[in-house]
């Protein structure tokens, strides 16, 4: 039930992220810009959401197990990004080249 609140939280924020930087995103594409140029803010935000969990853990009493089980959200939390990117990006520029 955890998991799935957590790959639900990961997809909302990227779905959230698409579209409100979808006309950048798809120019910045189209220009040929690195995928790490194109999501920076989104990783940026990410980074900065894995360093609160970790100052976090790091002040509760049970510091091992919370940051094995924030790290390993962590991972998953960046491989879903990729997956998601990779399979929304097309779709973006599709709709900006179509004009929506």
């Amino acid at each position: 039930m955890i998991i799935l609140v957590f790959f639900s939280m990961v997809l909302a924020t990227t779905l959230f992220y698409f579209e409100s930087y979808k006309k950048e995103i798809a120019v910045k594409s189209l220009y040929g810009y690195s995928n790490f140029q194109i999501y920076k803010k989104l990783f940026s935000i990410v980074s900065a959401e894995g360093g609160l969990f970790i100052i976090y853990s790091l002040l509760q009493p049970d510091t091992t197990i919370l940051l094995e089980a924030l790290i390993f959200y962590f991972i998953i939390e960046v491989i879903v990004i990729l997956i998601t990117t990779h399979q929304l990006k097309k779709g973006i520029i599709l709709d900006v080249l179509k004009g929506e």
